[in-house]
């Protein structure tokens, strides 16, 4: 790839991803529904929900700097953030409620 590759296929393939990430954490409330797996669920989403608010923060081109990237890609950078910004969202509604829900029952 040239300095100036074409960011499509990355802006793609981050798309593709979530929205797999996101049919995953669905599935995976509406077919789990015990304390332990919900529970497994919060805690390993942490990395997904940081992953989206450093793109929809700080850019694709910071994260690809961050990994060491050797090539430079020209992002489409409002559409990215705003893009990160709403699969964060999504990420949070789908996840708020899994471990307060199922703990909140011991602090009464």
């Amino acid at each position: 790839m040239d300095s100036y590759s074409n960011p499509f296929l990355f802006e793609i393939i981050y798309f593709i991803i979530s929205i797999f990430f996101l049919i995953t954490f669905i599935c995976y409330r509406v077919y789990f529904k015990s304390e332990r797996s919900r529970t497994v669920l919060f805690f390993s989403t942490f990395p997904i929900g940081w992953l989206h608010y450093t793109v929809a923060d700080h850019g694709m081109s910071f994260l690809l700097k961050t990994l060491d990237s050797s090539h430079l890609f020209m992002f489409d950078e409002s559409f990215i953030r705003n893009m990160a910004l709403i699969f964060l969202l999504l990420h949070m509604a789908l996840t708020f409620n899994l471990f307060w829900r199922s703990n909140i029952r011991r602090f009464k």
